[in-house]
């Protein structure tokens, strides 16, 4: 918490995702996915849920931009895990280079109404390029700011709501076509 109060502008939240929000977002991953990206795991918290909810053969790649974040993500001990520290989108081609069928989802919390919009519009764009066919982009976010961009970039896009976090969240998924 301290660290969100210090660096706001690269925390999305003071609290952890909720159960109930971990649950909706995963509920658009399946469990045999081979490959999802996290952008903002933060301590960890919705990380930890990816790996239990994925099987042996799925692999996670975090993308963290905080330093003080990265010695707890490093406490996973778990071989699916890799950190990749820096920006989305100054770590995004090493990711696409490591994933060159794509990811079977990207999920992320990041806080992308503090991000500058032509930011924010090249994210999104460069994440559904490094999606496979039916992969998707899955945001929990306090607003449904993203929806019109996920509307241009993604073949279907839907929104719901979870009021069982502090604070609540709209679940936004973008999906590619098969």
């Amino acid at each position: 918490m301290r660290t969100a109060l210090r660096d706001f502008r690269h925390v999305a939240s003071l609290f952890p995702s909720s159960r109930y929000t971990i649950r909706s977002v995963l509920a658009h991953v399946r469990p045999q996915a081979e490959a999802v990206v996290e952008y903002g795991p933060g301590t960890g918290n919705v990380t930890r849920a990816i790996l239990r909810h994925l099987g042996e053969s799925g692999r996670v790649f975090c993308v963290e931009l905080n330093a003080e974040f990265v010695p707890n993500l490093r406490r996973i001990a778990d071989p699916r895990l890799q950190i990749v520290e820096g920006s989305v989108l100054a770590v995004l081609p090493s990711i696409r280079a490591s994933l060159p069928q794509g990811a079977d989802a990207v999920i992320s919390g990041i806080p992308f109404s503090l991000i500058p919009e032509d930011e924010r519009e090249k994210i999104v764009r460069e994440t559904r390029n490094a999606l496979k066919p039916g992969g998707c982009f899955i945001a929990y976010q306090n607003s449904r700011l993203l929806v019109p961009l996920f509307e241009r970039y993604f073949d279907t896009v839907s929104t719901q709501f979870e009021p069982r976090n502090v604070f609540p969240y709209f679940i936004m998924v973008g999906r590619v076509a098969r």
